[in-house]
């Protein structure tokens, strides 16, 4: 048997072919929005990451630093600022060390 297509078969085609260029040209939709958003987050958290140094084990000499810094803060005596500065010395060696 064979098969006889509808009469309106060119208006079928015409309709389905508007509603697919409509489809087409919406963008992105809400849904695509949020998903760009998000994947764009998440990029900038890890280039935040690897320019801030965050979350990476600190260096002897960064350690060192830190320590001289807080000792400069917290110590008024110069007693106690040059012991608190032997501390930072003999610690910071201890990491060079392997």
């Amino acid at each position: 048997m064979a098969h006889i297509p509808p009469d309106n078969s060119d208006a079928t085609m015409r309709a389905r072919r508007r509603l697919s260029a409509r489809h087409a040209q919406r963008g992105l939709g809400l849904f695509g929005a949020l998903l760009l958003v998000a994947i764009a987050a998440v990029a900038l958290y890890y280039v935040y990451k690897g320019v801030s140094g965050e979350g990476e084990e600190p260096s002897c000499r960064g350690t060192y630093t830190a320590c001289q810094q807080n000792c400069r803060r917290t110590r008024t005596e110069v007693v106690a600022l040059q012991n608190c500065q032997d501390f930072c010395r003999r610690e910071a060696d201890q990491c060079e060390r392997p």
